[in-house]
């Protein structure tokens, strides 16, 4: 029997590159993730509006883990130090 994940929108954004980024801090945690409605959002970005922007989703048992690392994301307590420059 094929068993159904439940999917469950913890982001929403007008900004796809916004959510693209979280979905990879999302995975980078382990948690698995989907950029829904990007597609409608580069292609005619006033329907995006429309249908409420983009969503990040993920399987409902995720759902509260991604909202914490969102929280931090957004909150910059993941954010790099001046001091941790890169070189080239």
């Amino acid at each position: 029997m094929d068993e159904t994940i439940e999917f469950v929108t913890v982001a929403r954004s007008l900004d796809t590159s916004e959510m693209l980024i979280l979905s990879a801090r999302l995975e980078a945690e382990g948690i698995p993730s989907f950029v829904a409605d990007a597609n409608i959002n580069q292609t005619y970005s006033l329907m995006s509006i429309a249908a409420g922007g983009v969503r990040l989703q993920v399987p409902s048992e995720f759902s509260v883990a991604a909202k914490k690392i969102i929280a931090d994301v957004n909150s910059g307590l993941l954010a790099l130090d001046d001091d941790e420059g890169f070189s080239v």
